[in-house]
């Protein structure tokens, strides 16, 4: 189980200067500005998932066609920025909550209004995948 102690909160984020602040002893996500990018795009997202899944990965580039360019290395302001223009562009981001980030080799992100929305939207495009 997991303990305060094993927590981050990012409590700020600086887009231009690609700084942040935060509480905790665990040191933040390099990919802290991206989640921030997805927080601030729906006031109704309440829950951001970064997993690493070299098959889902794989799938949501070469199936789906849903990720950040390769050339846009993680961990950076270009890819928060480029994710906020991603869903920009869609009407309903809830629709389309499982994301690569195609320079991040394995790297997922999954959002939604809950812990379960952002875990289902995983879990339904495994099953979609790789049941039988």
């Amino acid at each position: 189980m997991l303990t305060p102690a094993q927590y981050t909160w990012v409590t700020g984020y600086h887009l231009e200067a690609h700084t942040l602040t935060c509480i905790g002893e665990q040191p933040p996500s390099s990919e802290s500005g991206t989640h921030h990018a997805l927080y601030q795009m729906h006031p109704a997202i309440g829950a951001v998932f970064h997993i690493h899944n070299i098959a889902l990965w794989h799938d949501l580039i070469d199936r789906h066609r849903w990720h950040t360019s390769p050339t846009i290395p993680y961990g950076t302001a270009a890819m928060a920025v480029e994710v906020a223009q991603i869903y920009g562009a869609i009407a309903d981001p809830f629709s389309r909550s499982v994301l690569a980030m195609g320079g991040h080799q394995d790297g997922v992100l999954s959002f939604g209004r809950t812990c379960d929305d952002a875990g289902s939207s995983l879990l339904a495009l495994w099953n979609q995948a790789y049941s039988s």
